[in-house]
């Protein structure tokens, strides 16, 4: 088996002495990110960027007693820090233990190895995220640590192995960012009507004229209209003021029934994709009675990116062309329904959050979708409805649903006029929505969101 360790230019190497030490300063830091969860002050935003950059210097030449102390009180710090830019308790120890593996991995380096090599390793506690596949060597080291602890939750907790509940309960986890609340949206309502969608308003300014209109993924059975894919949006627009987008707009379309008795409450779960299509499209109705179209920017991830380019095709075929929405992005869209090119190209090498079983529950759950709900398929006739809506295609060369987003940009990129492909190189399936956890993946959502601002 093959190995080779990256190190990091700010990383010393280390010797096994100062690597005991390393790891007895990591867990220190760790637990004192863990334990000081009452710590509140008011902090600057500046104080981060400092802290960060003075960490980075003294681990270069630092005795493995200053290293200890230094992780501890930076634990602490960020924990005041992270409470004055309005995270959760959840989502404010997680970033800061996070932050202490990256520390780890600057000082030790990660180590590199194909998925099947890292079946045949027994982890230790020194090494937990810090191992990288191949593909992720040029991320920078937020992303590989990211990463890699992904794959070792997953590993561990035997997602692979789990049914289709114990999968829709995983999904509704919300750790990684913090809730949309009134702590952080100027407004937000619930639409009783649209089984309690999410509308909430960010930013009041008349330069702010659009409006997001987001349809979440989870394989079309999990996830939720206020989980982490439109709470990482919240954030993202909160931080920034140059962009265009006042609302968000999150649909709760109907999750897939599992099983009979689910499908029977038809007020809850759907039991067709066609269902699920039509509960965004009565979204979309209620949105543009109040919005211009010409204003709204469709946003989808996975399974809701496939729900993204149908809901183009049905508003063309029901609607007309000019009540299509100004663009569409979709984030590493699930674009042949199927599942049969998921199936066919599934490399568990460029496998981190999916897992064999999703094919086999999407297989179960959706197992007679005709040709034309496949975007992969969609003809001539079909996407000259949406000509005149810009496409944003995101998606990254080493992830799950790699071949089918390359066939839908191929497909558009012959047919529409106004298509751009953002496709990067070693990134996780849904990747720009983690832009909190890595500087080049917050590079891409920023390139998102100018393209949405034009």
């Amino acid at each position: 088996m093959s190995q080779q360790v990256v190190s990091n230019s700010s990383s010393p190497t280390a010797s096994a002495a100062e690597l005991s030490s390393g790891c007895a300063s990591w867990s220190s830091a760790s637990s004192a990110a863990c334990t000081t969860l009452s710590a509140i002050g008011s902090g600057a935003e500046n104080c981060y960027q400092y802290l960060v950059d003075l960490i980075e210097s003294q681990l270069k030449n630092s005795s493995p007693l200053k290293l200890s102390l230094i992780g501890s009180s930076l634990s602490l710090f960020l924990v005041t820090l992270y409470y004055s830019r309005k995270l959760s308790t959840p989502t404010m120890i997680f970033r800061s233990v996070l932050q202490c593996f990256v520390w780890k991995n600057k000082l030790i380096g990660m180590t590199v190895c194909t998925a099947e090599e890292k079946k045949k390793i027994n982890e230790s506690l020194l090494y937990v995220g810090s191992y990288i596949r191949p593909s992720h060597v040029n991320l920078d080291i937020e992303a590989q640590t990211l990463s890699s602890l992904v794959a070792f939750s997953s590993a561990k907790s035997g997602q692979h192995l789990l049914d289709k509940y114990g999968l829709r309960k995983a999904m509704q986890h919300q750790i990684l960012f913090p809730p949309i609340s009134s702590r952080n949206t100027l407004k937000l309502e619930r639409i009783p009507s649209l089984r309690n969608s999410v509308l909430a308003k960010l930013k009041d300014s008349p330069d702010k004229k659009k409006v997001l209109f987001y349809i979440h993924g989870g394989g079309g059975f999990g996830n939720c209209c206020d989980g982490l894919q439109v709470s990482s949006m919240v954030e993202y627009l909160n931080g920034r003021d140059d962009h265009s987008i006042h609302t968000i707009f999150s649909v709760a379309y109907r999750l897939m029934g599992l099983d009979e008795e689910e499908r029977k409450n038809k007020s809850k779960f759907a039991s067709s994709f066609e269902e699920q299509l039509q509960d965004c499209m009565d979204a979309y109705k209620w949105l543009i009675e109040k919005y211009d179209p010409k204003d709204i920017v469709f946003m989808g991830d996975s399974f809701g990116g496939a729900v993204v380019a149908n809901l183009l095709a049905k508003i063309g075929a029901e609607l007309g062309i000019e009540k299509q929405p100004y663009m569409a992005v979709t984030l590493s869209g699930f674009f042949d329904t199927t599942v049969k090119s998921f199936r066919e190209h599934f490399d568990i090498e460029n496998s981190v959050i999916a897992a064999p079983n999703n094919i086999d529950i999407m297989e179960e759950l959706y197992p007679n979708i005709p040709d034309s709900l496949v975007p992969i398929r969609f003809d001539s006739s079909v996407i000259s409805t949406f000509k005149d809506t810009k496409m944003l295609i995101v998606y990254s060369n080493h992830e799950e649903v790699t071949f089918e987003n390359k066939q839908f940009a191929s497909l558009l990129q012959s047919q529409h006029p106004n298509v751009t492909v953002i496709a990067e190189d070693g990134h996780v399936h849904g990747y720009p929505l983690f832009h909190s956890y890595s500087p080049c993946i917050k590079k891409t959502m920023d390139r998102i969101i100018d393209l949405v601002s034009q």
